[in-house]
């Protein structure tokens, strides 16, 4: 059986599980589950995205990006190209307050990311962050996780349905499976990386 959208994966879980009476609602649960937990946990290559907005002087805030997971580096167009290091909202507000000049720091606040110095002239600040895996469903049929590691959806959403049905075997079966698919992803994911340093998941 393909597996090359979200019709195959919720097909091929019923069939795996030898259970036709899977209804799609539940087969979507069980999708969703494993979505959330592959974005709090799989941190590959493929995830990286980057986003670049423009800011006017005096404006302290920008926008964090809808489908960020979290952030890897935050730079501004002035020369030289400088990283901003991360600061805790507290800190940052009491040792800039109003100050103007070259941003240095951040802070987040919900949706937002405050600024410190505020900017003093014009910027155009680019970020590179781990982005929320597209989720799947009738109208998003596929996304790269599902085209690069159908095995990993797989059986992500078998563990889960396992756990569902409340199946022991299952759930062990499916669980080591799942363990080595994600190593799998991560090691190839490693030969990737910008920087070559470890990704941090672990299946539980």
């Amino acid at each position: 059986m393909a597996l090359a959208t979200h019709t195959d994966l919720i097909a091929a879980v019923a069939d795996w599980l030898a259970r036709n009476s899977i209804t799609g609602g539940r087969a979507d649960d069980f999708i969703t589950l494993t979505e959330a937990k592959f974005n709090r946990e799989l941190r590959v290559p493929q995830m990286e995205s980057r986003a670049a907005t423009s800011i006017a002087a005096g404006d302290a805030y920008l926008s964090v990006p809808t489908d960020m997971l979290a952030i890897r580096v935050l730079t501004h167009d002035s020369q030289p190209n400088e990283q901003l290091q991360y600061a805790t909202p507290d800190w940052l507000r009491g040792f800039y307050r109003s100050m103007p000049g070259r941003p240095k720091h951040y802070a987040q606040f919900g949706s937002e990311w405050q600024l410190g110095p505020v900017p003093d002239i014009n910027y155009t600040f680019e970020a590179i962050y781990w982005a929320r895996i597209p989720g799947l469903s009738a109208e998003n049929p596929t996304n790269w996780l599902l085209r690069d590691a159908p095995d990993v959806y797989l059986y992500g959403a078998l563990f889960q349905a396992s756990v569902y049905y409340r199946n022991a075997s299952d759930i062990s079966l499916y669980r080591s499976l799942l363990e080595e698919a994600v190593a799998s992803l991560e090691h190839a994911g490693s030969d990737m990386s910008m920087n070559g340093s470890p990704l941090q998941t672990r299946c539980r």
